[in-house]
């Protein structure tokens, strides 16, 4: 999208997807999703 209008990308932070957010995770880090979240996900619920 961005190519597209002249912008070159040279870094990308996802903060936010399919109602989770990175807060609270350092930089290289990673968390196991929650059951509710999991469920979320696959019900393609959203919040």
């Amino acid at each position: 999208m961005f190519e597209h209008l002249g912008y070159k990308v040279t870094k990308l932070d996802r903060v936010f997807f399919a109602g989770f957010t990175k807060s609270g995770l350092r930089r290289g880090y990673w968390r196991i999703l929650t059951p509710r979240e999991v469920s979320s996900l696959l019900n393609k619920k959203f919040q």
